[in-house]
C-alpha cells in the first residue's frame, strides 16, 4: 500500500482542522491504518486517492469553510474525511 496517499490525506486533514502535521503522530496514524483488515485498508486507500485527487482538482483554491461543506456532501469522501479526522484528533489529544 502506498504511504504517499496516506501522508497527503493526513496533511490535508490537518490543514482543514487547523492542526500542525507532525511526523511523530503521522507515523502512528500510518501504522494504525496499515494494521487494519484488508477490506477496510483498501477502502481507506482508495478513498484517500479519491479524496486527494478531488481536493487538488476542485477544492484547493476555495476557503476552508466551503471546502468543508463540499467534502461533507460527498459520501465516500465524507467517510474518509471523518475517518482521518477522528484518528488525527485522537492522536493529537492523546499526546496532551
Amino acid at each position: 500500500m502506498n504511504k504517499f496517499f496516506i501522508n497527503e490525506s493526513i496533511k490535508i486533514n490537518c490543514h482543514i482542522l487547523n492542526l500542525k502535521s507532525r511526523l511523530d503522530y503521522n507515523d502512528l496514524i500510518k501504522e494504525f491504518i496499515l494494521k487494519l483488515e484488508l477490506p477496510t485498508k483498501l477502502l481507506v486507500f482508495f478513498g484517500s486517492i479519491f479524496f486527494i485527487l478531488f481536493y487538488f482538482i476542485f477544492l484547493f483554491f476555495l476557503p476552508k469553510d466551503i471546502q468543508f461543506k463540499i467534502l461533507h456532501n460527498i459520501p465516500l469522501i465524507n467517510k474518509i474525511l471523518h475517518f482521518y479526522r477522528k484518528i488525527i484528533l485522537i492522536t493529537y489529544y492523546e499526546e496532551k
